[in-house]
């Protein structure tokens, strides 16, 4: 069992961005891909190395960080591929977008949350 599981309401730091999405229920290998992304494209297979996973549990989590804009990929030949391989990289519009879609869900109502 992670800490993040032991640790009751009163230890949870807001100061750990990553500790927070986890309590709130953001899978980490979710929050793994785009930090790992925003250094490179990368394939499926390199994604799944670089945050130690299986490349056939990484689409599912690919799928659904592209359906809510966090990433996007094209398809292009790869050096080393014989045949072409999709390339996911960060949209950092859509990350944006995405981190204040959370904000609005959790002030929505909350008097004096609102700019």
């Amino acid at each position: 069992m992670s800490s993040i599981d032991t640790r009751s309401a009163e230890q949870t730091s807001l100061e750990d961005p990553i500790t927070v999405a986890v309590s709130l229920g953001v899978p980490i290998v979710r929050i793994e891909i785009v930090k790992f992304l925003r250094s490179q494209p990368a394939t499926i297979s390199q994604i799944a190395s670089a945050v130690g996973r299986t490349r056939y549990g990484m689409q599912s989590h690919l799928d659904i960080l592209e359906r809510l804009g966090a990433i996007t990929h094209v398809t292009q030949k790869v050096r080393g591929s014989f045949r072409p391989a999709r390339l996911y990289r960060v949209n950092p519009s859509g990350v944006e977008a995405l981190a204040w879609c959370l904000f609005d869900a959790l002030a929505d109502d909350i008097p004096g949350a609102a700019a």
